[in-house]
């Protein structure tokens, strides 16, 4: 299991990519009028919702059934319609998640995870094919597009080797 620390903390509040700021719906309109046509991994719940309601398929989400860690009326559909439930305890990483999303074949695959997303967004970007972009939700400012590049997962690298417990890249 791979632990946050205080620095990894301070580096992962920072937007890791791009951060498009508005209220909703306005960043996800202007998300799928940029972009185009390529291949999107969605980090939370809110994300992937407003993802489908501009018309943008994820290739994968990554699902808590919770928004600034308070439960959704929607939460226990999502964890049913998943096609993987896994146990990620709040500032881990697990094996399982990991494994998951590096095994991943980004065809429309949703992940439930039984105690927080937010860390998920590492390996997301990590194990994410080049060209694609991941988005997450920066807290009441908006959400973050990260273009996947070499250099970016060279970067969520770095910051995975910061944390504690054990490495699996």
């Amino acid at each position: 299991m791979l632990l946050l620390t205080p620095e990894v903390e301070l580096l992962v509040r920072r937007p890791l990519g791009i951060l498009i700021q508005g209220e909703i719906p306005a960043p996800y309109r202007l998300l799928a009028v940029s972009f185009g046509d390529v291949p999107v991994i969605a980090v939370g719940d809110v994300v992937t919702e407003q993802l489908e309601l501009a018309g943008i398929a994820p290739a994968l989400s990554l699902l808590d059934g919770k928004t600034k860690r308070r439960a959704l009326a929607s939460a226990g559909k999502q964890r049913a319609g998943a096609d993987l439930v896994i146990a990620n305890p709040a500032g881990t990483i697990t094996k399982e998640l990991w494994d998951a999303i590096r095994d991943c074949d980004f065809k429309n695959r949703k992940i439930f995870i039984d105690g927080e997303e937010d860390l998920a967004t590492l390996p997301a970007i990590l194990y994410a094919p080049l060209g694609s972009i991941v988005v997450y939700g920066q807290p009441d400012e908006g959400i973050v597009v990260v273009h996947v590049t070499d250099e970016k997962k060279n970067e969520i690298s770095s910051i995975i080797e910061k944390m504690e417990g054990d490495k699996w890249i």
